[in-house]
């Protein structure tokens, strides 16, 4: 990521061998000196490392166009799923938190389509250019890695998650190892022995099996009875196969999941949830029905999205950065009716 260091004007005024005034006049586009004049204060500028600051640029160009002098600077989110999921209740948390967190510092966001049938990617960011937009959130895209084939130097870019894995840029996420400690330790105090994760490998390989990691170290502390070892595959086909062989093998009471189609094909199989099986998700509000499971903290993502963004900004960062930071959010449980009440007692066995 470029971060430039602007020279005072008074450094370069001595290396072009004119006034500071003259530097300020020329840097900020007056051309009534002689071409001579502009062009030696223009060398001083390049060989001492001189750039616009955007902010400032932008301001001072709103100023010089006859507007005010009330900071507008612009921050984009692009949204790389489907339309229909800009409405699941995590999105809108996510994108209100971030629109009135933006508000709040004298930003304005606007929302984009990664996927609008009208402009293409590269299409799109020559938009934001000429709409002067200086900062990016990068949504998530649904089940996919995405690589970013697009020059993002005019822009400070943050990702949502781990679906975009080029280029490596600066991320905000669930911390989903804390996320998975928490569902599993819930279940517990809510009285469930067998626990049974399945998750879909790649899903939990972008994020280095964190979800598997935190089951793994969880089960060290319960009775080798109670132990369900975690189940994996590439497809959803495969992962139902496996909890069905599960169900038979290890007695499972809870299933913990991200895939909500699991829920689904336990209802098709004639499980009633949850007197005889539960299901926790571990992102519930990334669905329209209600689960028990895990608040991802949406609003807190958009938060910190747009205050990073800002960050950025202001220290004049713009590309991909040299050494890229992620931000983990801790994920807070939620009860539901996918899971039974602590008083409920132990849940009847499947067989």
């Amino acid at each position: 990521m470029q971060q430039t260091k602007i020279p005072s004007m008074q450094a370069i005024a001595k290396l072009a061998s004119v006034s500071k005034m003259t530097v300020s006049r020329i840097l900020s586009g007056n051309t009534n000196h002689r071409p001579e004049t502009i062009a030696k204060v223009k060398k001083a500028a390049r060989e001492l490392g001189y750039s616009k600051h955007p902010m400032v640029s932008s301001l001072m160009s709103n100023l010089r166009s006859g507007g005010d002098a009330t900071f507008n600077a612009k921050i984009a989110i692009i949204h790389c799923n489907p339309k229909e999921s800009l409405w699941q209740p995590n999105m809108t948390l996510f994108h209100n938190a971030a629109k009135k967190q933006a508000k709040e510092k004298g930003y304005s966001i606007e929302s984009y389509s990664f996927h609008d049938p009208e402009r293409d990617p590269e299409a799109l960011l020559n938009h934001l250019k000429q709409n002067r937009v200086q900062g990016i959130i990068w949504d998530q895209f649904r089940n996919t890695e995405t690589e970013l084939n697009l020059d993002l130097s005019s822009f400070a870019s943050i990702a949502i998650g781990f679906s975009i894995t080029k280029p490596d840029l600066n991320r905000v996420h669930c911390d989903q190892l804390r996320a998975t400690q928490l569902a599993f330790r819930q279940l517990r105090k809510l009285g469930y022995k067998r626990i049974c994760l399945a998750i879909l490998k790649r899903s939990d390989q972008l994020i280095d099996f964190r979800r598997t990691s935190a089951l793994i170290v969880e089960q060290k502390w319960i009775p080798k009875e109670d132990r369900v070892p975690p189940l994996e595959s590439p497809t959803l086909s495969g992962l139902k196969r496996k909890l069905s062989n599960c169900i038979r093998k290890y007695n499972p009471e809870v299933v913990v999941s991200l895939h909500s189609e699991l829920h689904h094909y336990l209802l098709q199989k004639g499980f009633s949830i949850p007197d005889q099986i539960g299901f926790a998700h571990l992102n519930a509000l990334s669905c329209p029905k209600p689960f028990a499971g895990i608040d991802c903290n949406w609003e807190t993502r958009g938060e910190i999205a747009v205050n990073q963004i800002i960050d950025m900004l202001n220290r004049n960062e713009r590309g991909i950065p040299k050494d890229p930071y992620i931000t983990y959010v801790q994920g807070k449980w939620m009860d539901g009716p996918t899971v039974r009440s602590k008083q409920a007692g132990e849940g009847k066995r499947l067989d």
